[in-house]
């Protein structure tokens, strides 16, 4: 097996000292299990034992940043050829360099920061990884780095842990005093501003009494949840919770892991799980079946055990900070979520022993655990502390089984179900093609013969039509040859009396040429 990494040491050897404590010994994994191993081989109890205590010159912080791992881990890379298009442009270019000159695996994302014209541009990295996170912090750069001769320098981000300051009167507007502002800032806290909430009768965002703000430290963290912050503005102190998030399962399948929007996966009735029908039309009015954990209580709700897991997961860090630093006594506390169905306040499978216990008494549980495990060198399923959480492995697994089986068979049912439905879903499909293609048919036909009947009626019509302009041309046109005739007749009167006025004027004409003649010749 290769050789754990000295820096992580430390974290696995703490995280299998805590299962112990907590009698979670079959969560130990093969690393942390290597660890004890490597440990009992030296037979060094103190190192062992002092897991749990301050080192020597360590601070506060220190110690918490070597306790918790967090849940995601910012560092800031400051290189003069980060300034370059083929890294300021491509994400992926970044990451492959950063990967290859630090060997860190996961980087969950990098954007480019500061001004690029200036030279003064950085990328801002954020990891989920511890070790990742200290091979970047620590890495030796070489020259080449980012294709540039100047060796790149890091520096670590601060904190952002979500925090609410309670009871803040709506009409407090903080943000206008500087002073108040500042005081919190010295205290550790930023990102100071107004929670609310979108009123969907109202269409639009409501304060609430409580500002939120970040905490740049796990010490700020600690210190601010069991003292509170003071505020100049309100003169008062109040109290300081973490946010916590809230998870909650698909409306549409009761899962969990992703949203009722675009889910398409098989409905499920929220009572009894079946896929028939919905909650609202169940059958089933009392006898009321949990889909995830089979108890007597609808699917999604804070009594399933489920629901109760799915939200312990998402805020696994923050409970465990909160129960170990700040006296929380349970998760449930913490997420303020009633003890599911089939479950105890004391259960250890998944809580943390509320029992206050002195470093002398977890000094004794550690040397007495210590004695025994020196006994016994082998990891196998006979070592005696492990036999009843190997019973209750097997136990688990047998009703695991169980389960799986009867989902195996609720999904051959479903799918029995589903071939029913889509036979009698195509039968339905097929009677309805066939009545749309005879109804179509006879749309053809009644089509057709409506079309001949315009046919003959058109025709009738133009024929009587063109009956009725013959007449009407053939009666104009003796009418027009009577006017004809007629105006003939009135040209030729016409001409015959203008013929007469002529001879009559012409015969007066002589008549006064030959009296005008006479009486010249008499003269």
């Amino acid at each position: 097996m290769n050789e754990i990494d000295a820096s992580n040491s430390n974290e696995l050897l703490k995280l299998a000292v805590r299962k112990l404590l907590r009698k979670e010994i079959g969560k130990l994994s093969l690393n942390e299990l290597v660890m004890l191993k490597i440990h009992d081989d030296c037979s060094d109890k103190q190192k062992l034992i002092s897991v749990l205590e301050p080192r020597p010159d360590e601070t506060d912080l220190d110690r918490l940043e070597r306790t918790y791992t967090l849940p995601k881990y910012t560092l800031a890379i400051h290189s003069a050829g980060l300034a370059k298009d083929k890294y300021t442009c491509n994400v992926g270019a970044r990451i492959k360099e950063i990967r290859r000159l630090t060997k860190a695996n996961r980087i969950l994302s990098s954007t480019i920061n500061g001004r690029i014209d200036s030279k003064t541009v950085y990328t801002k990295i954020e990891t989920d990884n511890k070790e990742d996170f200290l091979k970047i912090l620590k890495c030796d750069w070489p020259e080449n780095s980012f294709e540039c001769a100047e060796k790149p320098t890091v520096t670590r981000e601060g904190l952002d842990f979500r925090l609410e300051i309670r009871n803040v009167d709506k009409d407090v507007k903080i943000e206008q005093h500087r002073e108040s502002i500042s005081d919190l800032k010295r205290q550790g806290l930023r990102n100071l501003r107004r929670a609310t909430r979108y009123d969907v009768e109202r269409m639009e965002e409501q304060k609430l009494n409580k500002i939120e703000c970040n905490a740049v430290s796990l010490e700020v963290l600690r210190a601010v949840i069991l003292d509170g912050v003071s505020i100049e503005c309100t003169r008062r102190n109040h109290d300081v919770v973490p946010y916590i998030e809230r998870v909650r399962p698909c409306k549409n399948c009761l899962d969990y892991g992703h949203g009722t929007k675009g889910c398409k996966s098989i409905p499920r009735c929220g009572k009894c799980g079946s896929s028939n029908h919905n909650v609202t039309l169940c059958p089933h009015k009392t006898a009321i079946s949990c889909l995830h954990c089979q108890r007597p209580h609808e699917a999604g709700t804070p009594r399933c055990k489920r629901f109760f897991e799915e939200n312990y997961k998402r805020n696994e860090f923050i409970i465990r900070f909160l129960i170990d630093e700040c006296g929380a006594q349970s998760p449930f506390e913490v997420l303020g979520l009633p003890v599911p169905d089939g479950m105890n306040i004391e259960d250890d499978e998944i809580l943390i022993s509320s029992e206050e216990q002195t470093n002398d008494e977890l000094r004794g549980e550690m040397v007495e655990w210590f004695e025994a495990y020196v006994q016994n060198k082998n990891f196998g399923i006979s070592y005696p502390v492990m036999r009843e959480e190997v019973d209750q492995l097997k136990k688990l697994s047998e009703e695991q089984s169980i389960k799986i089986s009867l989902i195996e068979k609720d999904m051959r049912d479903v799918k029995a179900e589903l071939s029913v439905k889509i036979e009698q879903v195509t039968e339905n499909f097929n009677e309805k093609i066939e009545n749309v293609h005879e109804h179509l048919v006879d749309l053809k036909q009644g089509f057709h013969t409506e079309l001949i009947r315009i046919k003959e009626v058109l025709q009738n019509e133009l024929i009587q039509t063109n009956k009725n302009i013959s007449q009407s041309f053939k009666d104009h046109s003796k009418e027009t040859k009577q006017q004809m005739h007629k105006f003939e007749q009135h040209i030729i009167e016409a001409n015959d009396k203008s013929t007469k006025e002529m001879r009559e004027l012409k015969e007066l004409l002589i008549k006064s040429i030959s009296s005008q003649g006479l009486q010249s010749t008499k003269d």
